[in-house]
């Protein structure tokens, strides 16, 4: 388990499967807990794969519904994508 991942604090393993690993993780710059999704490492012939899912990601950001996470944040540290959850 890695100790950070870009300026979230991981505090604890929430689960992991075929799409990566979700944290329960501390937002070093507003203070507030989330869970951060943080999917396998990209290689370069995977770069079409990782528009079409920031694509999804801009989407699922407009999103507002009492059954639906909250997308905070998408980003890439390293070769990692990372999604952040509400």
């Amino acid at each position: 388990m890695p100790d950070a991942i870009a300026h979230f604090k991981i505090l604890a393993p929430l689960g992991a499967g075929g799409l990566g690993e979700v944290y329960r993780a501390r937002d070093t710059n507003l203070g507030r807990t989330v869970a951060l999704k943080v999917l396998p490492e990209i290689m370069p012939e995977h770069e079409a794969l990782l528009a079409t899912l920031l694509e999804t990601s801009r989407r699922l950001m407009t999103l507002s519904h009492p059954n639906i996470a909250m997308l905070f944040e998408i980003g890439q540290d390293a070769n990692r994508p990372y999604m952040v959850f509400e």
